[in-house]
């Protein structure tokens, strides 16, 4: 005989028995593509205006401006006859393209200390 207990009518399980939990299963959504501006290689030119020291942004110059960052691995570094100093370097660099222009009439040098500049493009005299 069934009793009210037994029978609801809403109740997905039996008297008596356990309900396995729900699983979900897991669906793959397509995402719309992203993609990263590729970095533009700036020209610094070096004109040593605070000190020799390499690796101080106002030491270059960029746009016409006082630069506020440093060259990096895909930027180009210009030295020319504009200089007031002759750069020292003060760690390890990385420039993409190295150009020495007009220094013929002014003594020039780069003093490389125990560090290494690395050219990743072309060097030009």
């Amino acid at each position: 005989m069934l009793t009210k207990q037994s029978i609801t009518c809403c109740s997905k399980t039996r008297p008596g028995t356990r309900s396995r939990p729900r699983t979900m299963r897991p669906v793959l959504e397509y995402l719309e593509t992203r993609l990263v501006p590729a970095p533009v290689s700036q020209t610094f030119y070096w004109i040593g205006a605070k000190s020799n020291d390499f690796s101080q942004a106002a030491n270059w110059q960029l746009n016409g401006n006082l630069a506020a960052v440093l060259p990096t691995s895909i930027d180009t570094v210009v030295f020319n006859n504009q200089a007031k100093t002759s750069p020292t370097l003060t760690q390890r660099v990385m420039v993409g393209t190295f150009e020495m222009l007009n220094t013929f009439n002014k003594q020039f040098f780069l003093d490389m200390g125990v560090y290494t500049m690395t050219i990743t493009g072309q060097a030009a005299a």
